[in-house]
């Protein structure tokens, strides 16, 4: 109903539920990745976990674990030892806290954010130059 008032489209994806997890998981799979290449982790596994994608998980699952626990992320990793092979689940987010993941997420879905502000900025900056050009020109402007 009001979802309309609080962003563009963009940015109700990157916020919404699944592009939330989606981010989550993106993150948690880049996390991976890097400690693959320095040998911390098994390439496998961080293979395993950069592929998935959101629509893998139960959500049913996922937020249920959230409200029974309260705790922001543990429905997540209930879902992805669903989804993951047993000798995956050890390398999941090591040595990253739940603050880490929430926080680094954040940070990416912001660049969405301000890219969005930016581009309506430069649109604004736009009309504005036309408006100021029009009136000193002595003609009006039939922009609205």
């Amino acid at each position: 109903m009001y979802a309309h008032l609080w962003g563009t489209p963009a940015v109700r994806v990157v916020f919404d539920e699944p592009g939330r997890l989606q981010g989550w998981l993106d993150v948690l799979g880049a996390l991976a990745r890097a400690q693959a290449a320095y040998g911390l982790v098994p390439e496998a596994a961080a293979q395993a976990i950069s592929a998935l994608t959101a629509d893998q998980l139960d959500l049913d699952v996922v937020a249920e674990r959230t409200r029974a626990t309260g705790h922001s992320t543990l429905g997540l990793i209930d879902a992805l030892a669903a989804v993951l092979p047993p000798q995956v689940h050890a390398h999941v987010h090591v040595g990253a806290t739940v603050q880490d993941l929430t926080d680094t997420w954040t940070a990416t879905a912001l660049r969405v954010v301000l890219a969005e502000v930016r581009r309506d900025l430069v649109r604004l900056q736009t009309l504005l130059v036309d408006l100021a050009v029009a009136h000193r020109a002595g003609r009006g402007c039939d922009r609205p």
